[in-house]
């Protein structure tokens, strides 16, 4: 099948969609799929059309274009997009929502006439219109199936959206099983990790904050701050203004060849956000045997069992953010206890290949309906 694979960004921009991407793309390929990825231009300068691992990708300026509303950039962009659909003759599109660049597959549905499945990685909130006539309402409305990464997701989209409820489902987002055997957890010293993009739905200056009642406490515990984002500066002004230079560690972004060196140095994981879909960073820490101190919000609970696998706080519960890492630190034994059975709830329910098959499952379901150009 020809798959027009849709997605926010892609590598070298990272995140948690770019991760799975990264990995699932070759793993559809395995299994007999033609790819043609399509993305929007990120942070990183490269070429409109490049490639991955022979899969071809086709990047657009969608965001600069529907930010400064240019109606000659956005008419540009619009028949590329057409042209590229009328070329590709794709069976299927696989859009991945998150950005406005859907507006541009709405806009040129009729240039070739496919199934389109939707892929939801997080939350419908507030802020987000569904009504039918906004971006959002449209791509729900027009989608042939939708897929959400976690159950507390598709829940909530089903809330927003009654009406998608006969044809939508789960599909956990999945990664492969490390090359590399997870070491034993550090404490001499122990090492939190934050791990992702350094935005404030992260809420990573909440750990920076506990660090300062935690140091009393553990004087010789470190905090690694890996990611890069809009948050950065302000977050080591914050480790600055705090007096923790001694004890925070920035190190930016971290190839994903390298993330699973770095959770191999880490004691746990502590990821407080205060939205999640399914976020990639608790998926490689539990592979990687690491406990997660993460907060009860989006797809967070299905990772992290509590007291299971890790511990669950409440969203900006600074009390219970310093008590669950500190229960953790003061007793270590559990704590192993606790990444062991992460990584082999991990390795039973977020594995790739479970993922792969599970989408291959549906595109094969999509081929065959009536408005798939083989039964047209």
């Amino acid at each position: 099948m020809r798959i027009l694979y849709w997605i926010p960004f892609f590598l070298p921009d990272t995140g948690g969609m770019e991760t799975l991407s990264a990995g699932l793309l070759p793993e559809l390929v395995k299994r007999g799929h033609q790819l043609t990825v399509v993305a929007s231009h990120g942070s990183t300068p490269v070429p409109d059309e490049t490639d991955y691992q022979g899969i071809p990708i086709y990047r657009f300026h969608f965001r600069s274009a529907v930010r400064r509303e240019n109606l000659g950039q956005l008419l540009k962009i619009r028949k590329r997009v057409a042209a590229l659909k009328r070329a590709f003759k794709s069976d299927l599109v696989h859009i991945h929502v998150s950005d406005p660049s859907g507006f541009f597959h709405l806009q040129t549905l009729q240039a070739h006439p496919s199934p389109t499945l939707v892929s939801l990685h997080t939350d419908l909130t507030d802020l987000v219109n569904t009504s039918s006539d906004s971006l959002m309402g449209q791509l729900l409305i027009k989608a042939d199936w939708i897929t959400c990464v976690s159950k507390a997701t598709l829940e909530n989209a089903i809330r927003c959206k009654p009406e998608i409820a006969n044809h939508s489902s789960v599909i956990y987002n999945g990664i492969k099983t490390p090359g590399i055997t997870p070491d034993l957890l550090p404490f001499d010293p122990p090492i939190l990790l934050c791990l992702g993009r350094l935005i404030p739905i992260k809420n990573f200056d909440l750990v920076i904050e506990a660090m300062v009642i935690l140091v009393k406490r553990y004087p010789h515990l470190r905090l690694t701050i890996a990611g890069d984002g809009i948050q950065r500066e302000e977050l080591q002004d914050l480790t600055v203004s705090l007096k923790l230079e001694g004890q925070v560690e920035f190190i930016g972004w971290v190839p994903q060849e390298d993330v699973q060196e770095v959770l191999n140095k880490a004691t746990l994981l502590v990821l407080p956000s205060r939205r999640e879909g399914l976020p990639m960073a608790a998926l490689e820490a539990a592979h990687m045997a690491r406990p997660i101190i993460t907060t009860d919000v989006g797809g967070n609970p299905e990772i992290v069992l509590h007291r299971q696998t890790g511990l669950i706080v409440r969203v900006g519960d600074m009390q219970g953010l310093v008590e669950a890492i500190a229960y953790l630190l003061d007793h270590p034994q559990l704590a192993q206890e606790m990444g062991h059975a992460a990584r082999l709830h991990a390795q039973e329910v977020f594995n790739l290949e479970k993922t792969a098959d599970a989408y291959d499952k549906i595109y094969r379901k999509l081929y065959l309906s009536p408005k798939s150009p083989l039964n047209s």
